[in-house]
């Protein structure tokens, strides 16, 4: 037994191979994971179309809004496995619907009815309810990347452009191609400087070093 324990686990049943002790491989736990509910407990659209009766709630595109009659609207909502109708009477409900065409939609508990052979959902007052989603919630499909808003930012490293073409980038020590112009102060300023040396010499004011003739 002393052995055994300065022996590798794996080199065991080698060495003793009539040890029942011998350690094997752990069984590794079957852990079935279940796939994980869809936002706001949605049902996809195929089979909400296939239910006889009762409420479902759907995300979904409101892909387009009719008119019906004074009050009532009908929309076509569609996500990534179908397209089915849904229709209101509320005139508040028709026109948050009209005002939703193009947006993405969450529509909890609508009841699902037949209407000419064909299953639609019905908006039931006091039990409906309409909300708005961002695309790829639920079943309504991952986003396209190209619709993303490109953003003007300067990129790390970049260049960052005149904000006109009149503006030359100035460099400290270097020229921009044009001579610089002496300024009206500028000229005066030199003017009352040689006035001030000149009428010091003519008064004898020699206060600085003697100046050597050229």
């Amino acid at each position: 037994e002393t052995a055994k324990e300065y022996v590798p686990k794996r080199l065991l049943s080698r060495y003793f191979p009539d040890d029942e002790e011998t350690e094997a491989e752990p069984e590794e736990s079957e852990e079935t994971s279940e796939p994980s509910a869809p936002a706001h407990g949605a049902t996809p659209i195929s089979r909400a179309a296939e239910t006889l009766t009762g409420y479902v709630t759907v995300t979904a595109k409101v892909a387009t809004t009719q008119t019906l009659g004074e009050d009532g609207c009908k929309a076509i909502l569609k996500d990534e496995t179908g397209a089915m109708d849904l229709v209101a009477w509320e005139a508040d409900v028709a026109s948050r619907l009209q005002e939703l065409e193009g947006e993405y939609v969450v529509v909890h508990d609508a009841e699902v009815r037949e209407y000419e052979g064909k299953r639609q959902l019905t908006f039931v007052e006091s039990l409906t309810e309409l909300g708005t989603i961002q695309q790829g919630v639920g079943y309504t499909g991952r986003a396209d990347p190209g619709q993303n808003t490109e953003l003007g930012a300067t990129a790390d490293g970049g260049v960052v452009e005149p904000d006109s073409e009149d503006e030359t980038p100035r460099v400290e020590g270097g020229s921009t191609g044009e001579q610089n112009e002496e300024t009206p102060q500028e000229e005066a300023v030199q003017t009352m400087l040689a006035a001030v040396e000149m009428n010091a010499l003519s008064n004898g004011d020699n206060t600085g070093a003697p100046r050597s003739d050229v």
